[in-house]
């Protein structure tokens, strides 16, 4: 079987466009994203996350919860809590995020319309 100039086009143009699809951003819809946190079920803070940057402690137990927004991101930074599940989240940059500490009580989500990324596709 011989390799023909036809089917190397096809591979570079399928190369090409992969490569193309991970490096350039998505742009999709972009709207105001605003970080909510909620602390024993009662809103506690709420702000947008465009150009935030600040450090929130919530003293709630010894040695506390730490979450910081910065460049429209927010996360947990510490928390007082043994498993560490919400600082291993990570940080939350799209609309629907969450990251919950169930010890502390505390829940950080995103709200926005920020959902350029697609997550279902439907006919």
């Amino acid at each position: 079987m011989r390799i023909r100039i036809g089917d190397i086009l096809i591979v570079l143009v399928v190369v090409a466009v992969s490569v193309l699809l991970l490096v350039l951003p998505s742009r999709g819809a972009t709207g105001t994203l605003t970080a909510v946190i909620i602390v024993d079920n009662v809103e506690y803070e709420r702000f947008e996350l465009v150009a935030t940057d600040e450090q929130l402690e919530f003293d709630l137990h010894e040695p506390g919860v730490v979450i910081k927004a910065q460049d429209g991101q927010i996360w947990f930074v510490s928390s007082s809590c043994a498993d560490q599940t919400c600082v291993n989240t990570g940080r939350l940059t799209r609309a629907g995020d969450i990251a919950v500490c169930l010890p502390n009580r505390v829940i950080v989500k995103i709200e926005g319309t920020n959902t350029s990324d697609v997550d279902v596709v439907a006919e």
